[in-house]
């Protein structure tokens, strides 16, 4: 997976492209929201739509920065093993 970030006027995006999967993809995901949650910007945005699916290993990730103070907003498109499109 690559993660690319880009800081828009009012938010912050970070967007997920499929790749060969790599061990520090959960790894690249954290250090993504991390930074995008001290950027000061009112929404996260999270664009799954470059991904067939959502690795297990990230739902706590996802989970954890979803409670944050001003928590991530995911952009349809994510489609997870099961199926379902992984909506927070």
């Amino acid at each position: 997976m690559q993660v690319y970030r880009e800081i828009l006027p009012n938010s912050y995006l970070v967007i997920l492209v499929e790749s060969a999967p790599a061990a520090t993809d959960a790894g690249l995901l954290r250090s993504a929201l991390r930074q995008a949650s001290r950027s000061g910007k009112e929404q996260v945005w999270l664009d799954c739509s470059g991904i067939s699916f959502l690795p297990l290993d990230m739902l706590p990730i996802l989970t954890r920065y979803g409670r944050m103070a001003a928590p991530p907003t995911y952009l349809p498109g994510c489609v997870s093993p099961a199926g379902h499109c992984c909506r927070y």
